[in-house]
């Protein structure tokens, strides 16, 4: 039997991921870009990550095209795209990618007939090269694609990159992390380093959306970690969390 295909997640939240408790109505990406941009980092891109259970139905392939095909309207340039798709007896997949000189976006939907019953999920991301273009922008635009299904509570986040060009010392890292959360008038858990990446979790206001792992609220996600590829310190910030490979 195939598994759920999601993007990787962070150790702490694959339990509220999957019915996560929401609060607030609206993300401010503003803070989360300006948070970046005074850490010092250099702006190495941005992505908006949306996923929710679409329905409890097997859809058929067809219905699967057409679906994503008119969700593209609503995002980016639907004249520039491409389809790919898995069509077997208990599983099916439908991604269609597109792109602009500034952005790219992606919407699937994976469906599978399962023991337990047909259930079908829709995965929207939102990828911004450009630290000029307006991610606040992006995020509604993500967020259409499930009100467009009546997806009432998608889990959306907001991930942005940077990078520092040298290897930063875990004290500097320390300090970058402090500096960050305190511009965001955040409340934030213990630092972690485990083999050279450090990461926190937090909650501030005025991010507004959160998610919940038992009492706590949490809206604020960011790891760092040197590449002795490149000799690059990266940084990567998101709001609720980190959904994306690092």
């Amino acid at each position: 039997m195939r598994k759920l295909i999601v993007p990787a997640l962070l150790f702490l939240i694959v339990t509220a991921f999957v019915y996560p408790e929401v609060g607030g109505a609206n993300i401010s990406k503003v803070s989360i870009k300006e948070a970046l941009e005074r850490s010092g980092a250099a702006f190495d891109g941005a992505e908006i990550n949306g996923f929710s259970l679409l329905n409890e139905k097997f859809m058929g392939y067809r219905l699967l095209e057409e679906t994503v095909e008119n969700l593209a309207q609503r995002i980016g340039n639907q004249n520039i795209y491409r389809i790919s798709g898995i069509d077997e007896e208990d599983y099916r997949q439908v991604t269609l990618k597109g792109e602009d000189n500034d952005a790219a976006f992606a919407i699937t939907i994976q469906t599978y007939n399962l023991p337990s019953g047909p259930e079908s999920y829709l995965i929207v991301n939102c990828y911004i090269k450009d630290s000029s273009e307006d991610i606040g922008e992006a995020y509604e635009e993500v967020k259409k694609c499930f009100d467009a299904l009546k997806v009432k509570k998608p889990q959306i986040s907001v991930i942005l990159t940077g990078h520092f060009d040298k290897k930063l010392s875990e004290k500097d890292m320390n300090t970058i992390v402090s500096s960050i959360m305190s511009s965001l008038d955040a409340s934030y858990t213990k630092n972690r380093l485990y083999d050279d990446m450090l990461t926190m979790t937090g909650y501030s206001e005025k991010l507004g959306e959160y998610i919940e792992l038992g009492n706590e609220k949490i809206n604020l996600n960011l790891a760092m970690r040197y590449s002795d590829s490149d000799g690059k310190t990266y940084l990567w910030l998101g709001t609720p969390v980190i959904t994306t490979d690092y």
